[in-house]
């Protein structure tokens, strides 16, 4: 069942601006006691509402934001100006505008193998607090109107076992490989922010909300620690 606190808002502005501003109260929290702020985020169309009120000038020096790093959850095997890259879209609406942040973008482009083993060691050498998983600070993700989180759709085999922060999957249903985070670093979190946008969206989460959690891959993230904000529009 959710556990994790609920909020409902009642436009796409409210929306971004209520996400946008649970991260930058988390971000400022975890700056003040650790002195460095670790996240990752995710590709799809759920984080554009959230990235444009971080583009806002009137927010660019609300923090310190060279104690920051944002990671991607996943990738599309894709070219680095493709327009479906999950990076290119987050740097244009938001990350261009903030110098000082350090990003660590998935290199899809030099192989699916190849780029997942490089991110995995990325993510250790800056995650490196010597714990048995590596622990971000904070995930903010969506979801697809199937259920998939990250590039973990209702095909992927949940019942195997991984050691890995990191993965290469071929994505049936997409015909596309793409390299993503893995259910265990996702459920290792601090902290993790759901949005859910949209009419299938909300059916999915309501079935989560009874109990229902059918073949939805994010029906996964239940089992974790992580202190949840799930919000809806």
């Amino acid at each position: 069942m959710i556990t994790g606190n609920i909020i409902y808002t009642e436009s796409l502005n409210e929306f971004g601006t209520l996400i946008f501003q649970k991260m930058i109260n988390i971000i400022s929290e975890t700056i003040n006691d650790f002195g460095k702020f670790c996240m990752a985020v995710s590709g799809g169309s759920t984080p554009l509402y959230v990235y444009k009120i971080f583009a806002q000038k009137k927010h660019l020096n609300t923090l310190d934001w060279s104690k920051v790093h944002v990671f991607f959850i996943d990738e599309r095997c894709v070219p680095p100006e493709h327009k479906e890259n999950n990076f290119l879209s987050c740097y244009n609406i938001w990350l261009q505008h903030y110098p000082e942040i350090k990003y660590h973008r998935i290199e899809t482009w030099l192989g699916p193998e190849v780029s997942a083993e490089k991110y995995e060691k990325e993510i250790e050498s800056i995650l490196n607090e010597k714990v048995e998983i590596a622990q971000f600070d904070l995930i903010f993700m969506g979801m697809g109107e199937d259920g998939h989180i990250a590039s973990l759709f209702p095909e992927y085999n949940f019942n195997k076992s991984t050691p890995n922060y990191v993965e290469n999957v071929y994505v049936q249903s997409k015909d596309m490989h793409r390299v993503t985070m893995t259910l265990p670093l996702l459920n290792n979190a601090k902290n993790r922010i759901i949005g859910v946008v949209g009419h299938k969206k909300r059916k999915i989460f309501m079935d989560l909300v009874n109990s229902d959690y059918k073949n939805y891959p994010v029906a996964k993230l239940l089992s974790s620690n992580a202190k949840d904000i799930w919000v809806i529009n």
